[in-house]
């Protein structure tokens, strides 16, 4: 009964999420109608055939592959950093004053200032690495410091008692505990990540870019193909804004077999 309740919702949610993809593009027909431009208001017949274009494009798969790497990494340093931070931030109240302005900054600055500074500091092909690293930083930091926070503070204080801060402690229980917290934050760090390292890649020209391919279409006044590569990437980050839930999955298998084998054993 439970499966197929949820077989149902997931049939709701994919059928959802192409009413979406539908509205989306009547509202660019109902555009070019209104309008009357169909140079920066195609219709969906070119819309559908530039995107589809795409896909016949190997340089399409070359910069999905850039953009998936330049996100991995984003993702990774920015989870190492972030959640450490907020581990420490969320145990020690000093440590979240000190690192407040950071954050803060970190969280407003303009990113068309973030990029410049940026620029004069590294070669243009790092911006996209560099920039959404310390973007993502503060929304894993503050889901991290939040779900510290959350946790009674009798098991802080026990766990502080058997042992000083470790990397198991952080593993074996912070983390479990602030896995809530975390999974929401990386469903928007995928999303937020991916448009970060396309903007700038838009905005510093640099090669093997999305951002430089979209830049070079409005110059030749190609917004079919500028409308195509929108409907692509909602398709990438629905897609990849499932990769948290997945490695849920995974987690809380590897846990229960871990609870599992120590039934077994007593």
């Amino acid at each position: 009964m439970i499966s197929t309740t949820q077989n149902s919702k997931k049939v709701i949610e994919y059928l959802s999420f192409v009413f979406g993809i539908i509205l989306v593009c009547f509202l660019i027909q109902v555009l070019s109608w209104i309008k009357n431009d169909i140079v920066v208001f195609p219709s969906i017949i070119e819309v559908f055939s530039a995107f589809f274009k795409l896909l016949g494009d190997g340089n399409t798969y070359l910069y999905i592959l850039y953009t998936l790497l330049a996100l991995l990494l984003a993702l990774v340093v920015s989870s190492i950093i972030g959640i450490t931070l907020g581990i420490f931030a969320g145990l020690n109240r000093i440590v979240e004053k000190v690192l407040q302005p950071f954050m803060v900054l970190f969280k407003s600055i303009p990113m068309i200032v973030l990029i410049v500074i940026i620029y004069l500091l590294v070669d243009n092909i790092l911006i996209p690495y560099i920039s959404t690293i310390l973007i993502l930083i503060p929304v894993i930091y503050e889901a991290e410091k939040e779900g510290i926070k959350s946790i009674d503070q009798t098991f802080i204080d026990v766990y502080r008692l058997q042992s000083k801060f470790n990397l198991r402690i952080a593993f074996r229980v912070y983390l479990p505990m602030t896995s809530g917290y975390l999974k929401q934050a990386f469903s928007s760090m995928i999303g937020l990540g991916f448009k970060i390292i396309i903007t700038t890649g838009y905005i510093a020209g640099v090669r093997n870019s999305f951002g430089l391919d979209l830049a070079m279409a409005r110059q030749s006044l190609e917004f079919d193909k500028i409308y195509a590569y929108a409907l692509l990437f909602i398709i990438i980050i629905s897609v990849f804004e499932l990769i948290p839930i997945f490695i849920s999955y995974i987690y809380n298998l590897i846990v229960f077999n871990q609870k599992k084998e120590k039934t077994q054993k007593n």
